[in-house]
């Protein structure tokens, strides 16, 4: 028990003076993960910076390629009016493709309700259908003429507007 207590002021003396040596290496190892962190809040800047000097060429460059209009830029031989009448010309000829498209559509579409519509009155005559069935069908088809109806008005307005650009 005497040996105990002789031993007891020691450890406390061994414990006093360890623990500022083990505070300052703890302190040492936070100081060098400070440092590292610091070298990594560095290294992402510099990077984020880099990418932002990157971005700013990339769009300076964008702006010095594409300069004037879409249609402008591809002239080749022609100036002034010369390119807007060839111009003219090439839009005037796309809606006529465009026109002449649609009223392939339209004449298709025509036959396409004109089968279903015979379709439908031959199943209801032969009892395939419900009365049901056969108001929703018809409903659908008359929907569908509708439509082609409408494309039909434009597409002769179409041909009004191309018929009398030529002339």
């Amino acid at each position: 028990m005497k040996t105990l207590l002789k031993l007891i002021p020691f450890l406390f003396f061994f414990l006093f003076i360890t623990s500022p040596v083990i505070a300052q290496q703890n302190t040492k190892k936070t100081k060098t993960e400070q440092s590292s962190e610091k070298k990594e809040k560095l290294d992402k800047k510099e990077k984020t910076q880099k990418k932002e000097k990157k971005e700013k060429t990339e769009k300076k460059e964008k702006k010095e390629k594409s300069k004037g209009n879409a249609y402008g830029k591809d002239k080749g031989d022609l100036e002034g009016k010369e390119f807007g009448q060839a111009r003219a010309e090439e839009a005037q000829k796309e809606l006529k493709d465009q026109v002449e498209k649609a009223d392939k559509n339209s004449k298709e579409a025509k036959e396409k309700i004109k089968k279903a519509k015979e379709k439908v009155e031959d199943d209801k005559k032969n009892g395939r259908i419900s009365e049901e069935e056969y108001q929703k069908r018809k409903k659908r088809i008359e929907d569908a003429e509708k439509k082609n109806k409408n494309l039909d008005e434009k597409v002769s307005k179409g041909k009004k507007s191309t018929s009398s650009k030529k002339q």
